[in-house]
């Protein structure tokens, strides 16, 4: 292995739990040998299960190699100083970045990491399993100017508008269950289902769909009407990254009257939201 990126300043460095490697093995010998199954089914069973087994393959094959890639990636490790932040590979192809090198911020909540990107697209992948990763994730919002001066000049955040299909299909899929329901003579299931049509409706009307940072408030648009937050009102605003209890990544805007108002699943990132609502609490509520 290559030696990390040293400079004259002390280097925090932020590793890979060892349990994370010995959950990649213990997947690439579970997934592999389903799909070692999969592969035997037919010569076992006979032509009927031929399909079943081809399923079983290209299901489990491509799990069984991202826990390869995985079990591979469990030496490496982020080593960050004042001036650069390096991931340090096992293979040895480190990768190194200036903090004003970096420019963008791609947040993988399904592959769990962000991946930090220079000017030349080169990409250093910052794992949330990482030991310390919320300090980690802070370091980074500090010390990358570039990237803190882009977060902190967007004003609107909207969600992302592919949550919206589940919901559709799940009320068409709802109303016609009623009308069937209901032309069967199941009043109870009909009843059932428009309750929780109700339900989930009014949940979804309730959603915050984007959020929009003013000069004297925060506007919570939802897909009726509108909520007008006053910096004033805001006590603090905390991040809750996708490693703590098993919480989706997001951003806490906790009021002064005890209310705790979560904002997740915006296009531009928990972490630029982060940014901006930081920035503008900061320089617009009154001090006291």
């Amino acid at each position: 292995m290559s030696e990390p990126y040293v400079t004259a300043d002390r280097q925090d460095i932020y590793a890979l739990p060892p349990s994370v490697g010995l959950w990649c093995l213990a997947g690439v010998v579970l997934f592999w040998a389903m799909a070692l199954c999969g592969l035997l089914l037919p010569f076992i069973v006979g032509e009927r299960a031929l399909e079943t087994g081809l399923g079983a393959v290209v299901f489990f094959l491509p799990l069984g190699w991202y826990a390869l890639d995985g079990w591979r990636r469990r030496a490496d490790y982020v080593q960050v100083g004042s001036t650069h932040i390096t991931l340090v590979r096992a293979s040895g192809s480190d990768v190194a970045m200036r903090w004003d090198e970096i420019v963008e911020m791609r947040e993988r909540p399904v592959l769990r990491r962000l991946e930090l990107l220079d000017r030349q697209r080169r990409v250093l992948r910052v794992e949330f399993q990482l030991t310390g990763f919320a300090r980690l994730r802070e370091l980074v919002q500090e010390r990358a100017p570039v990237l803190r001066d882009r977060h902190v000049r967007i004003r609107e955040f909207r969600r992302y508008s592919l949550g919206r299909w589940p919901w559709v299909v799940l009320y068409a899929f709802l109303v016609g269950f009623a009308f069937f329901a209901v032309a069967t003579g199941d009043w109870h299931a009909a009843a059932v289902c428009v309750a929780f049509t109700g339900l989930t409706g009014a949940w979804a009307f309730s959603e915050i769909r984007s959020v929009v940072i003013g000069q004297r408030d925060i506007v919570l648009q939802r897909l009726v009407g509108a909520r007008n937050v006053p910096y004033d009102a805001i006590l603090r605003i905390e991040v809750v990254d996708a490693e703590r209890e098993g919480v989706a990544a997001g951003v806490i805007m906790v009021l002064r009257s005890g209310e705790e108002i979560k904002l997740q699943g915006f296009l531009d990132g928990y972490l630029a939201l982060s940014d901006a609502l930081s920035a503008a609490w900061s320089t617009r509520r009154t001090k006291t």
